[in-house]
């Protein structure tokens, strides 16, 4: 019974905590949103063609933050159900990257690099998935990264290899092992842990691993 009892109140604390931070990464995206839109509607204001683009950029933006929120917890549910089907077809990694980074542009505080050989071959996916996991790992670096990220691949073995990395000061080595790890956040050495729902690089591993592939943390030499 005391069994019984400690584990509901371990799970009645992460659905808490879960609740908690969807809350959280919800009220953010929105708050821009409805600033940026309430901006747009007031007539007492002028706007330049140039403040529009800047307005709807900003909405996009958070827009499609809030939909990455909602295909995370719906990809999570998947993995965790054993639900996960791909639908493997071969595809350009190049034109995945692409999509990723020029979404990833839209945040004028980051300056995206992308080194890819060309051509590299196309590699057997699920667009969808593989276009969520490259979403996740730089949506991650924008938030806990430096002012530099960058995409690389390499074709090698007959395995194709894209890195996503970035110019911060990384996580404690400690911390590479668990980074995958459900609602495990990590902060760089020395810093407090930063909030965030903690499932996001959960979902990289389980969309990867569904598609045959491998996913890895480590820090630059």
């Amino acid at each position: 019974e005391r069994t019984s009892a400690e584990v509901a109140r371990r799970s009645d604390a992460l659905k808490t905590a879960l609740i908690d931070s969807v809350s959280h990464d919800l009220r953010t995206p929105l708050a821009t949103i409805r600033a940026a839109a309430g901006s747009m509607l007031d007539e007492s204001v002028s706007w330049t063609e140039g403040d529009h683009r800047e307005a709807f950029q900003a909405i996009d933006s958070e827009a499609e933050r809030m939909g990455r929120l909602v295909r995370n917890l719906l990809d999570l549910s998947k993995i965790e159900g054993g639900a996960l089907k791909p639908e493997l077809e071969p595809c350009d990694v190049d034109d995945v990257v692409a999509q990723v980074v020029r979404r990833a542009r839209a945040n004028p505080s980051r300056r995206m690099v992308v080194e890819l050989p060309d051509p590299l071959p196309p590699v057997l996916v699920d667009e969808l998935y593989l276009g969520q996991v490259l979403a996740n790992l730089v949506e991650n670096a924008i938030r806990y990264g430096g002012d530099t990220i960058r995409v690389t691949g390499r074709e090698r073995d007959g395995l194709v290899e894209v890195s996503v990395e970035d110019d911060g000061p990384g996580v404690a080595e400690s911390a590479l092992p668990h980074l995958f790890e459900k609602f495990y956040q990590a902060g760089a050495p020395g810093e407090a842990q930063r909030r965030g729902m903690g499932i996001g690089l959960t979902v990289v591993e389980g969309l990867t691993r569904a598609m045959h592939g491998e996913v890895e943390a480590c820090r630059s030499e």
